[in-house]
Parts: C-alpha cells; structure tokens; sequence
C-alpha cells in the first residue's frame, strides 16, 4: 500500500537524569492490547511473543548525571504498518533502568542476584500528526517524559500541541525540546526506513508546511468541537503548467470478486483456485512489459478479498487513447483465468469511480464480479481542463477533505458496543460519502437513508468497450452536472463517494484502503448557509443495501472559504446509531477557482 511502512529507525540523542549513575534504555515495539516483556525479570515475561526486530537496548554507560551510548541507533519492525487505520495502532515502550549503588537500598531481586532498578518508562502512542509526518518521510524530534518505573507515562503523540511548553528550550527541530521542566526525560528521532512519499496529491500547490510550517495531522479528541488546527498555507496561487510531459498515476483499489471458476487440479478434480490480480497500461500490454501493480495470492475461495491498493503510471498526453488492463491470475500454474480492459478516455481526474466489472467466465455460464475503484491523480492539464469547464457553471471553489481520524475504531461502529471483541465479515467495507449543499435544521439528527449496492458500485459490463467507454462517459458527465446544479440550484447532491476500509480474511484485520493523506475533491460553493457533511455507510458481502452508521456535518462558517489553507476540524460530534459518543477530525483545504491559471 503507498504511503505506509513498517521498518521504523529510532535514535536516542540525548538522555536528561538527576542522578549520577550508570543507566541503559531498552526500546519495545507494541501493537494495541500487547503486553510489554518483563521489564525486571522473567517472571512475567512472554516472550515466546516477541520477535527480536522488536525489542533493542543500549549498552551501560559510564557513571554520569549525561548518560550517552554508542549502541543509540536502532532499526525495529512495526507489528503493524504505520498509517494502516484511522485510530493508533502502534505503541512505543521506553524504559530507563540503572544499576544499583552501593549507597543506596538494594536493587530487585531475582533468582538471588540484584538486577538493575527501572527508575523511569514512557509508552508513546504513535499517530495523528507524528504519524502523518514520518509515512511523509520525515525525521521526528519527540521529547519523551519517563515516569516512575511503577506507573509509566504514558503518551499521545497524535497532538503536539500539548506538549508545546517543552518544545522550545533545546533548538534541535522545531519539534523537539527537553531537559528544563521534569526530572527524567529522553529525546528520540523517529524515522520510517521504507516509508513512501504521499502527499495530499494537488498537483497546482506546495504546503508552506511542507518547508517548515506547522503540520497537518492531528487526531481526533484533542480539541474542542469544531477546533480549527491551521497546518499550513498552500500557496497564493497556482504554479504554471508551462512543462514537459507529465506522469499521471491512476489508483486501482482492488477490492474483492465473486463467482470465480474452479480450477482443475492436479489430480484432475476441481478445486477452489488460488487467484491474485494484475494491472498494467495498454502500453505495457504492446511492448510485452510486466504488470505495473499486482495483488498478493487469496487462497483457495472463488470469493476473494484483497482490499489491496495498486498504481498504473501513464503519461497524460496519452490518457484518451489508453486503457487499464486487469487480468485475474491462478497463482498454482500462472494461468489467465478472467481479464478485461477498461478505457480511461472520460475519466475525470480525482473522482472516485466505484465499479463492478461484469466479466463472463463463471461456472455454468455465468458471470464474474470484480469490484474495483479507479481514482486519476497528477494529471495538471485535465484538472485544469475541468475547474475552467465549471468555473462558467458558477462553481467557485474546489474543496479537498479526508476523514482525517476517529475517536473509536470502525468496528465499533459497525457491531456496537455490546460486541466490540468481535470482527466484521470478511469483505465488508466501509464508504465515506460526502456531500455539499444547504445544511439543515434537524439534519444532524436524523440517520441517513440506506444506499443500493448498485449506486455505491456502478454494474459494468465489460463484454463491450465501446460499451464499457460509454457507461463511464456517462458516470463523468453525471458528475460534472451534479456539481454544477448543486451551486445553481441550492441541491445537496452525493459529490464523493469512497470506501475507507475493507476488511480481509478470516480474521477480519482491518484496512485502510487508501493512503492516510488521500483526500477526495469536491466541487461547488460554499457560503455562511453551506454545510459539508460525510455519512459512513457498511456494505456487507451480498448485501443489496448498505447500512447507515454514522454521520457529522461541517457548517460552512467553520470552512475556509478562498484561503487555500488546509485546516483539521477537531472534535466534531460523530452522530451514530451505536454507541455514542463519538468524535471525528476531518481535514478540508478550500480553494478558489479563480487561483487556477494556465
């Protein structure tokens, strides 16, 4: 998946004591609900369940009131990818021990020798803006408060803002800052080895942030409702498209199918295949080229789910003439089981197109159903092509939002909380949908209606291109008129539409299904009667109707209107069926059309 990673780099550069006398800190790496080992001895100590690229220690050093350490880099593996939901889901442990001193009381005892004394532990939850920042690439300043080795401090780093008084005494970065306010503290840098870089994919603007302004990430609950949390100008207007060729990217979430053939096994029996999915361009297709994207193997289901994202490249002068080449594969003997080719002629850049491909080919002369969504990504000129069109149409801004993080986990919502021990059935998926227009009164009050399977992924038949071209002609052109009568005719029209999560396999692990900073455009006006709302729908295997499960809106009072700032609304009142009480952040950037130059 872009923008995710699992390979974390943490360096200690500098460690602030009372005392002297001779420490050394161990570091742990922790999903949610994973227990740390033993921090004195064996005697609670699990560690049948801790891999080594998990845990790390420095070396003793000398005794001083300045510890420092050779043995101070460290490389560890996340037990989950970084940026993989919209709640934290990896913990860091710190623990500073010291061995014992001749002056003082004896040190813990075990099996009749003196170990060393943990004098200090922290528990640092990574997400929100930290982890934004480093699946960004970034190094990370945190400064980290021990507490007494009895009853460790724990630490949210989803918001920086709380620690603001201890970050401006030690001039390292602008987020890092220690050694003034309490006794024991560690500065770490934080780094993910094998993040990818994925911005929020404007291609007219660079965040001020970006070149040190404040960042964009921030997490649910930490501010009051409705908090504006500025991240950082985007710029005053929009760079020239006067350039080479550019490389445009189509996303492809590879969802899940159904009705897939047995294959013949090795006995000459059917038996259920084990299939993986294969995209690449028309071009790579001509010039005999590999796929560009492939999914990893599902086993033995003719109903897979993958929930795995992939990229084709294209160049963008070539866009009306290329097409997405998808082939489903049996991994056992490499053989093509089902392919289809879908003309990208009429997609509309950064709209979300949710499908189901009918493709023949199924037992007993039916269908396949693949599920897919496609969203075209840096691709300047046909953007640009686009705002102008509806600029005529009195649409005035170009607004960007994400669900940026949510105060309980998804599958909460899902079950309710009656049942939060148990996981969701494989498949199942989650969509964000948002809409614009005039808010209402008792809106905020009343659940949203149930949406067709059908509406949420369009039935393709792709038997024909020419027909498969058309449905997705008139797909662009329905939205592109949605948007223009939304502005003209005060309507509030369903402007995006995406799944978030998908859930895989038999254990139910949940996925985020789009890169953490992914953000879906919307076009319109907004105005002081404006609201933007977002309802998450479920959409369970089979199911011919989602479920609605939650739903917030954002008044247009709380939007920057024209200012090409990205803000995070914190705390928003998430309204849902079950349980309540919960909140959400959302991300918006709000530009004005009249920024677009050519």
């Amino acid at each position: 998946m872009v923008g995710v990673g699992r390979t974390l780099r943490v360096s200690i550069l500098g460690v602030k004591v009372q005392e002297a006398r001779r420490y050394h800190i161990s570091l742990q790496v922790l999903a949610p609900g994973q227990a740390p080992v033993g921090v004195i001895g064996l005697n609670d100590a699990p560690f049948d369940a801790i891999r080594p690229d998990q845990v790390a220690r420095t070396e003793t050093c000398a005794m001083s009131r300045n510890p420092e350490f050779l043995n101070r880099v460290f490389v560890m593996r996340l037990p989950e990818p970084l940026g993989n939901s919209l709640t934290p889901q990896v913990l860091l442990q710190c623990n500073l021990f010291a061995t014992p001193t001749m002056e003082g009381p004896p040190g813990p005892m075990v099996a009749g020798r003196e170990v060393d004394e943990l004098v200090g532990a922290a528990t640092l939850q990574i997400g929100g803006d930290v982890a934004a920042r480093l699946l960004r690439g970034e190094r990370v300043t945190l400064p980290v408060v021990l507490g007494a080795g009895d009853t460790p401090f724990v630490a949210d780093t989803r918001s920086h803002n709380n620690n603001l008084d201890l970050l401006s005494s030690l001039g390292v970065n602008s987020n890092a800052a220690m050694f003034g306010r309490t006794g024991r503290e560690v500065l770490l840098e934080l780094m993910l080895v094998d993040a990818e870089v994925s911005l929020p994919r404007d291609v007219y603007a660079v965040k001020a942030s970006y070149a040190g302004g404040k960042s964009m990430w921030h997490a649910a609950g930490t501010g009051t409702a409705g908090q504006k949390s500025n991240s950082g100008a985007w710029g005053s207007h929009v760079p020239s498209l006067d350039r080479g060729p550019v490389e445009c990217r189509l996303l492809v979430l590879v969802s899940r199918a159904e009705n897939l053939p047995p294959v013949r096994g090795d006995n000459g029996s059917d038996t259920l295949p084990n299939t993986f999915v294969a995209v690449k361009s028309q071009r790579d297709t001509i010039n005999g080229l590999p796929p560009q994207g492939v999914t990893r193997v599902v086993e033995q289901t003719t109903s897979p789910v993958w929930g795995q994202l992939l990229q084709v490249k294209y160049a963008e002068g070539e866009l009306p003439k290329e097409k997405l080449m998808i082939a489903i594969v049996n991994d056992d003997n490499s053989r093509l089981l089902l392919k289809c080719a879908v003309p990208l002629a009429h997609i509309v850049p950064n709209v979300h197109y949710n499908l189901k491909l009918i493709m023949p080919g199924g037992p007993l002369g039916s269908n396949v159903t693949l599920h897919i969504s496609l969203c075209l990504v840096d691709s300047p000129r046909s953007e640009l092509r686009r705002v102008k069109q509806l600029a005529g149409s009195s649409v005035r801004n170009v607004i960007q939002t994400r669900l940026a993080a949510l105060s309980k986990p998804l599958h909460e919502l899902m079950l309710g909380a009656a049942q939060p021990a148990q996981a969701p059935a494989p498949g199942s998926e989650v969509f964000a949908i948002w809409k614009l227009g005039p808010g209402a009164a008792d809106a905020a009050s009343t659940a949203p209606s149930a949406i067709s399977a059908d509406s949420l992924y369009i039935p393709i038949d792709t038997a024909s291109e020419d027909e498969c071209s058309r449905a997705l002609q008139r797909l662009s052109e329905a939205y592109t008129a949605q948007s223009a009568a939304t502005t003209q005719a005060g309507e509030t029209g369903t402007l995006g539409m995406l799944p978030l999560h998908i859930w895989q396999g038999e254990s139910g692990a949940e996925s985020l299904a789009w890169p953490p900073d992914h953000m879906a455009m919307l076009l319109g006006q907004i105005g002081a009667t404006s609201t933007l709302s977002m309802e998450l729908h479920q959409l369970s295997t089979g199911a011919k109707d989602s479920t609605p499960l939650a739903w917030l809106q954002v008044p247009g009072d709380k939007l920057s209107n024209s200012s090409g700032e990205a803000v995070i609304l914190e705390g928003l009142p998430l309204n849902s069926l079950q349980p309540q009480g919960a909140t959400a952040s959302v991300e918006v950037a709000v530009w004005d059309s009249n920024n677009y130059q050519t």
